[in-house]
């Protein structure tokens, strides 16, 4: 309650000079009347601030309120977050749900591939992409790589959280977000084209796992991928598994001169490990042999 229920005893004592007491009556009758009305005013207006839902987007133009069995209060997926079959009933175009519904699905195809593959148009896929993004559904994601870039499309922290409620399965992430597990991917794709078994997130005891773990002919490899945050610990725990090859996989050539950088202050030096960027990865398969 906004405001407090206002009682007729605060006025028992109102008083009005030179008045009768029936009008002194009728007078606090009636200022208890209209701050009871007040009140109730006031619980309407609370309770419309409480159930006024949020907006979808916040792309400076005017927003439309969504129904009250749209807001979070109640675990739904808001209306314009919810991935449908239907063409009717959701502010989303057709295209636009098809393009998300493939994000979710392809969360590692840059928007050249993902456009070619769903055979839709790079202007028409471009006005879906920038929609989503106004809405908040989704949000680009820059991949450096050897030749220039991949731009990735992922689901927003929010729209992740929605969908979790709803019981749609949401991969998790690790420290790095999508572009650790882009660069995972490739690794592990080039590995199983070269003939080996990989292994994710390979368990190695006290809590600890390897990024990609491979065998091949009785050879072990194990790369860990670099974000910028934990070179020198990653190669620091694999140095005990007596590994044949070790390879620290950094995201960008700015990660991977920090990384050098935190190998020579904890003095790590393996003979069997190399550190890459993608601009060495037109050579990787040299190191999968």
């Amino acid at each position: 309650m906004l405001c407090p229920p206002y009682k007729t005893n605060w006025f028992s004592s109102f008083r009005l000079p030179g008045t009768s007491a029936n009008l002194r009556r009728a007078c606090a009758q009636q200022a208890a009347w209209m701050m009871e009305t007040f009140s109730l005013a006031c619980d309407f207006l609370f309770s419309q601030l409480v159930y006024a839902p949020y907006p979808a987007c916040s792309n400076g133009s005017a927003q439309e309120p969504l129904k009250k069995s749209d807001s979070t209060e109640s675990g739904d997926i808001p209306e314009t977050h919810r991935i449908k079959d239907s063409k009717s009933g959701t502010s989303l175009s057709e295209t636009e749900q098809t393009l998300m519904k493939d994000i979710h699905k392809n969360p590692f195809d840059g928007v050249v591939k993902r456009y070619a593959r769903l055979e839709i148009s790079r202007r028409r896929g471009n006005h879906a992409k920038q929609n989503l993004i106004e809405k908040g559904i989704i949000h680009p994601v820059d991949i450096p790589t050897r030749t220039g870039k991949v731009v990735l499309l992922d689901l927003t922290p929010s729209m992740r959280e929605a969908m979790k409620r709803n019981g749609i399965d949401v991969p998790k992430r690790k420290e790095g977000g999508i572009v650790h597990n882009y660069w995972k991917n490739e690794i592990r794709k080039q590995l199983e084209k070269d003939g080996w078994t990989v292994e994710l997130e390979k368990p190695i005891g006290n809590n600890m796992a390897i990024d990609l773990y491979a065998e091949k002919s009785g050879k072990r490899t194990a790369v860990e991928v670099e974000t910028g945050t934990r070179g020198a610990e990653n190669i620091k725990k694999l140095i005990p598994l007596n590994l044949d090859r070790i390879i620290s996989f950094s995201v960008t050539h700015e990660v991977k001169l920090k990384t050098l950088r935190c190998f020579r202050k904890e003095s790590i030096h393996v003979n069997n490990l190399n550190v890459l960027d993608p601009s060495s990865w037109d050579r990787i398969y040299e190191y999968f042999k």
